[in-house]
């Protein structure tokens, strides 16, 4: 079962916080569009922590649940991203937007938003399931964890 729910789904649950700026593309789409590039194919789909774990060595931030169903909302009906049981996929579409990019990672990021202007799309609200996000969420820290613990052990060997 995939952890996606449309959110005009009969059963999807109740939700304070409804996504209220579909209208336009934000930063964090193309955040989410470029961490799906490097860790996505159609053969071999990102799951969610990997998402997250590649946006955070972008920009340095992990991403919230509301910025990835944003993002999942308008990206998926753009043609840019595939979204289904198995994870995420960068599509072709997707892979030429932010080849066309370029600068070093802020102002890339910069300029992949500034290509998100020109596509134009009508949203469709998605919903992530709480329970997965905070699996991945506890998954992606468990991995940095990891990685800390692994480089200062190195460390201390030639420290």
């Amino acid at each position: 079962m995939s952890p996606w729910v449309p959110a005009t789904a009969a059963d999807a649950p109740p939700r304070a916080d409804v996504l209220d700026d579909l209208g336009s593309w934000l930063v964090s789409d193309a955040w989410v569009l470029a961490a799906v590039r490097v860790t996505g194919t159609q053969e071999l789909p990102a799951r969610l922590v990997d998402v997250i774990i590649a946006a955070d060595a972008m920009n340095h931030l992990v991403l919230s649940q509301r910025e990835l169903e944003h993002a999942v909302a308008r990206l998926v009906p753009a043609g840019l991203v595939e979204v289904d049981t198995r994870g995420f996929a960068v599509t072709w579409y997707g892979r030429r937007l932010v080849a066309l990019a370029r600068g070093e990672a802020p102002q890339r990021m910069a300029a992949l938003h500034e290509l998100l202007q020109g596509v134009d799309v009508v949203a469709e609200p998605w919903m992530l399931d709480e329970g997965e996000y905070q699996r991945a969420c506890l998954e992606y820290r468990h991995t940095v964890f990891e990685g800390y613990r692994r480089e200062t052990r190195s460390l201390r060997r030639f420290g």
